[in-house]
């Protein structure tokens, strides 16, 4: 930030008066921060950095008359203050066509009395910036004293941006991801302007210029229905970490003071030390909330009051009933996103006064809840289905889209069941998931693919298998494969197939007959073959999902058993009791 006395302010000195301004009025307001002496021909240009008051006799100069027009056109373009002209040995005359450049640039251009050295302008300007710079560190102290007071008396966002707004006297906003305001103070805000401005800052572009190496400092005029104000912003900036802008308002045309920019950089680093406050205490919430999961889960601890401990650090009793809840989405998500998403369901849960842990485990996000013992138990799944829809639904409107499935365990009753209720939770979404897509699956109703994921190769007919990882081949075989599940689930009536695929009766009879040409009509006449048909079909859909490994052709190449050959020896892996026996 850059101290200084504007050209107006050094024509009021008292130690300097005499000064006369040639031209160049309309800069009266740009700032001097140096002086500075100019007496060499040329290639001075590399030694100006801007803002300074150049004093001059021009005695350095081949024709000082000349020399004018191009000093001022070279020092208004290094973004020099003003220039001071002094008489010295040579009294050189006015330029009128430098004299007009200056007024046409807005660049002073001063007459200093013969009298008055050097020396005295130097002391008066850099003495009026010193006491300005000192003034200013005092000012900047007693600020951040005060912002630090508050920071460690535990006051939050609101409190700093009122106290803000009560040292610049005018309204002030934290603009937060997503263009949220977190908080704001003051009157004289428009909606209108917070409007737009929320739709600004929620932009990437916004955003990523956040991200840089130094704190950002923007303008912005925000107009609607004739109206107009100028909002300035700064980021908020941890690291490379982006928290969101600190704004304020000023009035048209004009400026802030410097105080006042120092008041908003220290209202922004307060505004930062408590997003990092609530960043650590939200990461030691997440972990002491994935540790609880991994321990219940893996159902391993010293003494039930280990157990019993870190529950009642996050807020939990484990002496009652509970249910374990787990999300899969459909495709793999960032753990930064989903943690985001935890939090939210966190929030969310707490407002509904329900004791709950959640965190990431896996690809996905595991939800304990205490199950209260004032409920019923005869109605509790019926509670556990309705909240597990709120749930699904909190989910999807903090993820902005449909893409994820929820598994309920079973009401678990005393501390060692919920490692069970969590493994069963995470299977029922991995299934519903990978056979149906999104929605609330609980445990209980997919008990056909549980039986074989557990069973393993102990319920198995592999020739039957083989049979329909070839049917669900090409360019048909999914839309077979899928039929023939719906068909066995619908007990083998046509239309109820039809209205659950969302297809034409004709349409599930065609497929069907496909299905019959290539393993024989019988297998639909058989009460145990259709069984058999049944699970194999169930495990031929968890194959496609990736869940349970497919089975090897047979040596013999590609041809596909027909059903009369299910259940002779040359189906050797039939499980017994299924199929056609030749057995008398």
């Amino acid at each position: 930030m850059r101290v200084g006395i504007t050209v107006g302010e050094l024509l009021k000195l008292p130690e300097v008066q005499g000064i006369t301004l040639l031209a160049g009025t309309a800069g009266l307001g740009r700032l001097i921060t140096d002086v500075s002496v100019l007496e060499i021909p040329d290639r001075f240009e590399r030694w100006i950095r801007g803002h300074e008051l150049i004093l001059t006799t021009l005695y350095g100069q081949p024709d000082p008359y000349e020399a004018q027009e191009r000093l001022v056109r070279s020092l208004h373009g290094g973004g020099v203050a003003a220039l001071g002209l002094h008489p010295g040995p040579l009294h050189p005359a006015l330029n009128r066509r430098a004299l007009a450049l200056a007024d046409t640039l807005g660049f002073p251009m001063l007459l200093l009395p013969e009298e008055m050295p050097y020396a005295q302008i130097f002391h008066a300007v850099l003495g009026e910036i010193l006491n300005r710079q000192a003034a200013l560190l005092q000012r900047s102290e007693a600020i951040h004293r005060r912002l630090t007071d508050l920071l460690l008396a535990g006051g939050g966002y609101p409190e700093i941006v009122a106290a803000l707004a009560e040292l610049l006297r005018r309204p002030v906003a934290f603009y937060g991801p997503q263009g949220a305001v977190r908080a704001s103070a003051g009157e004289g805000v428009l909606p209108w302007a917070h409007a737009e401005l929320r739709h600004w800052f929620s932009s990437a572009r916004v955003w990523k210029g956040c991200r840089g190496a130094e704190p950002r400092w923007m303008e912005r005029v925000v107009t609607a229905d004739g109206q107009a104000a100028r909002a300035v912003a700064l980021s908020i900036r941890t690291g490379q970490e982006c928290h969101g802008f600190v704004l304020t308002w000023v009035e048209a045309g004009a400026e802030l003071e410097p105080w006042e920019r120092v008041a908003v950089e220290h209202a922004a680093t307060a505004l930062a030390l408590r997003a990092m406050q609530e960043r650590v205490a939200v990461e030691t919430e997440r972990r002491l909330h994935a540790e609880l999961v991994d321990l219940l889960a893996a159902g391993r601890w010293a003494a039930e009051a280990e157990a019993t401990e870190r529950a009642a650090r996050v807020g939990m009793a484990l002496d009652g009933a509970g249910i374990a809840f787990f999300a899969v989405p459909r495709r793999g998500i960032a753990a930064r996103e989903r943690n985001r998403l935890a939090d939210a369901v966190r929030v969310w849960l707490h407002r509904k006064g329900m004791q709950a842990v959640v965190a990431l485990r896996g690809e996905g996000i595991a939800v304990l809840l205490a199950w209260p013992s004032t409920r019923p138990a005869c109605r509790a799944r019926d509670e556990v289905m309705a909240l597990g829809q709120e749930l699904l639904q909190q989910l999807e409107a903090a993820w902005g889209r449909q893409e994820w499935a929820l598994g309920l365990g079973p009401l678990v009753q005393d501390l060692h069941a919920w490692a069970a209720g969590i493994e069963e939770a995470q299977q029922a979404a991995r299934i519903g998931q990978a056979l149906f897509g999104p929605g609330v699956y609980d445990h209980e109703a997919l008990w056909p693919y549980r039986l074989l994921l557990a069973a393993g190769d102990m319920v198995r007919t592999p020739a039957l298998e083989r049979s329909l990882a070839l049917l669900g081949e090409g360019p048909s075989g999914a839309e077979l494969l899928r039929t023939l599940h719906a068909y066995l689930e619908c007990s083998l009536r046509v239309h109820a197939t039809a209205r659950r695929l969302f297809v034409h009766p004709n349409t599930v009879r065609y497929r069907i007959r496909k299905v019959e040409e290539r393993l024989g009509a019988e297998v639909f006449e058989d009460a145990a073959l259709r069984f058999a048909l049944h699970l194999a079909v169930k495990r031929a859909l968890l194959e496609k999902a990736g869940l349970v490994a497919a089975p090897p052709l047979s040596a013999g190449g590609r041809n596909m058993p027909r059903s009369a050959d299910w259940g002779t020896a040359a189906g050797r892996g039939a499980a017994p009791g299924y199929g056609r026996s030749t057995a008398p």
